[in-house]
């Protein structure tokens, strides 16, 4: 028997929208805050080494846990939705350790599926499958500050 992975709640709940600018309105409507959309280099790497670039549009609401992450749809990108018209995208843990957390999860039948990288290449967060299809992602602990500071700018 594995012990478990406590990682706590879940920081946020990352949809992919097919438009970033209508996806921010209704959810303003619902009463949510937003961060200022942030447009990084996503770096990330398969399993396989293969590294994938894409420009991406994002923002989180800030507020309560857990946040609301809209992610601008680039087709034919890790940064899709799986299924045409289900946004959801992944749900975000904290980790201590990625390559802990992600040793105790994979012996509990999750998939490795994508690194999330820095510009020099360190790993700043990982994606994960469960058997079910669900993606989560790992984030590094020692980045929780400046997510949290960024949320806080919501408005």
């Amino acid at each position: 028997m594995t012990v478990p992975v406590r990682l706590g709640p879940p920081e946020h709940l990352g949809l992919v929208v097919p438009d970033i600018e209508a996806a921010l309105g209704r959810f303003r409507a619902l009463g949510h805050r937003f961060a200022p959309v942030t447009e990084p280099l996503a770096r990330i790497r398969r399993p396989g080494g293969a590294v994938e670039e894409t420009p991406l549009q994002y923002t989180t609401s800030g507020g309560e846990l857990p946040y609301v992450k809209l992610i601008q749809e680039v087709p034919g990108s890790f940064w899709q939705q799986d299924w045409p018209g289900v946004p959801w995208h992944h749900v975000t843990y904290w980790a201590d350790d990625l390559d802990e957390a992600t040793a105790r999860l994979v012996v509990g039948g999750f998939a490795m599926e994508a690194d999330g990288l820095e510009p020099d290449d360190r790993v700043r967060y990982r994606f994960l499958r469960t058997p079910e299809g669900a993606r989560i992602e790992l984030g590094l602990r020692v980045n929780r500050d400046a997510f949290e500071a960024w949320a806080g700018e919501a408005i």
